[in-house]
């Protein structure tokens, strides 16, 4: 296979730049939310809390503030907001007083389910909207791209890679 042109493989990075915040903004919760017509009220982060909290019930403060990458200071102020909302609730470990788990209420369950079945619904019209062979192409480069991703953040080339890249750009440019 025949190496990439530098400039089109530039022009190519512009346009993913541009499509995936644009995909992402178009799927973001928000927009979803307005969408479905549902009444959240949740900043970004909260939705994010909420939504971890969602797919870990029961999860322990700790896990919560590591899965999102965020300190515990700043998880403890999130969970007191969706508490406020009535969306989950804090609950102590009866044998460690130090265990701090939380929960979904029945009023986040609702919502959590609305959400999910509703958002399932947009992106199966999304999906039916590709067609098959689309579709199947779609998923296999999502696939590969996030299989190419782990390789190199694992392996470490990022440098390699970049480095090579140099080096192209700069033989093309005394082609």
């Amino acid at each position: 296979m025949a190496e990439m042109d530098i400039q089109d493989c530039i022009k190519e990075i512009d346009e993913i730049d541009t499509l995936i915040p644009e995909i992402m903004k178009n799927v973001d919760f928000t927009t979803l939310i307005d969408i479905f017509g549902m009444e959240l009220n949740l900043t970004m982060s909260q939705f994010h809390a909420f939504m971890n909290i969602s797919n870990n019930d029961g999860c322990s403060m700790g896990s919560l503030a590591e899965n999102m990458s965020l300190s515990s200071a700043t998880v403890t102020g999130l969970v007191d907001r969706l508490i406020k909302k009535d969306l989950i609730t804090r609950m102590h470990d009866q044998s460690d007083r130090r265990m701090v788990t939380v929960w979904l209420t029945e009023k986040g369950k609702n919502i959590f389910y609305n959400y999910k079945k509703m958002r399932m619904k947009f992106m199966e019209l999304i999906l039916i909207k590709m067609g098959n062979e689309n579709r199947e192409n779609f998923i296999s480069l999502l696939r590969t791209t996030n299989q190419i991703i782990k390789d190199l953040i694992k392996d470490g080339k990022f440098m390699e890679l970049i480095n090579h890249t140099s080096k192209l750009e700069k033989e093309q440019k005394e082609i």
